[in-house]
């Protein structure tokens, strides 16, 4: 074996195998840089060959770990709901009809007929309202009232009226106005009347709290039947005894003029502007 070693005249000298065993002094050098640089780039080609197969390694396991949890969800997500079924227009007119004749037992059984949907909620609400089950029917009219105002502005128009009327049988003044002030707004012309004197009283009591009454014990009321069949009650307000009408369905209670100036001290007039211009009412708000 023999080893070809560059001389500074260009040429080459040839050293046998027994000549390389004792390089010359500048050939070693040589030979032990490149050596040492062979012996350095080992290993360091080794570890980034290393480093880069643990990186491949690594994508590919979150490419199959992204891949399993995909895969999972799609496996364990709910079907998609499907799409509600209309309600046939020849039901629906006679829900209405039932509906504008009061005919509450119909109304009921055809409810129960609807598939679930917008319209079934509008009826359902509506027969809610008209049965006094007030809360049932914010509900359900809330469920229906976006699909309404697009598509029938006539049962939007009724369904925040009824809505109106929930919210001040529960004493939600505030509620009750902002209905009127949307039905007002975009609505009203849907109504053969408008209920301006309920909207207004909504707006003159939109801050009032519910009210409540609470007592201790039973109670005892001696009442008597007056000229016109109901059940009157002596109570006395403010240290004032006047006989009041029992009926436990009012929303509110309405006093004349006179017993008004002997309970209260002083009153306060006040104007109540609102929903819109349609509507303008001036009250008279005693404290």
């Amino acid at each position: 074996m023999h080893l070809a070693e560059p001389t500074m005249n260009g040429g080459f000298r040839v050293h046998s195998v027994d000549s390389v065993r004792q390089p010359s002094s500048h050939v070693r050098p040589a030979m032990c840089l490149l050596h040492s640089c062979a012996m350095t780039a080992r290993p360091h080609t080794r570890a980034l060959a290393q480093h880069h197969r643990r990186d491949s390694m690594r994508c590919r396991a979150a490419v199959f770990f992204c891949l399993l949890v995909g895969a999972l969800c799609v496996a364990c997500a709910p079907p998609a709901p499907p799409e509600a079924e209309k309600v046939s227009a020849t039901t629906a007119g006679l829900a209405d009809s039932d509906l504008h004749d009061y005919q509450l037992q119909a109304l009921e059984t055809r409810v129960q007929q609807m598939p679930d949907g917008p319209e079934r909620d509008y009826f359902s609400g509506m027969l809610a309202a008209r049965s006094g089950r007030f809360g049932d029917a914010v509900a359900q009219l809330n469920r229906a009232l976006p699909h309404l105002r697009e598509s029938a502005p006539k049962r939007a128009a009724m369904a925040l009226e009824a809505m109106a009327t929930a919210y001040r049988a529960d004493n939600r003044y505030g509620d009750a106005a902002r209905a009127y002030t949307d039905l007002s707004d975009h609505f009203a012309d849907q109504l053969d009347h408008f209920p301006a004197d309920d909207a207004a009283l909504a707006q003159i009591l939109r801050e009032t709290p519910a009210q409540a009454i609470s007592w201790h014990g039973p109670v005892k009321l001696k009442m008597s039947n007056n000229p016109i069949g109901s059940r009157d009650a002596e109570i006395v307000v403010n240290g004032v005894r006047a006989p009041w009408l029992l009926d436990t369905g009012a929303n509110q209670s309405v006093v004349s003029l006179r017993l008004i100036f002997t309970l209260c001290r002083r009153m306060v007039g006040t104007r109540a502007r609102g929903v819109s211009s349609r509507v303008s009412a001036s009250s008279k708000i005693l404290r």
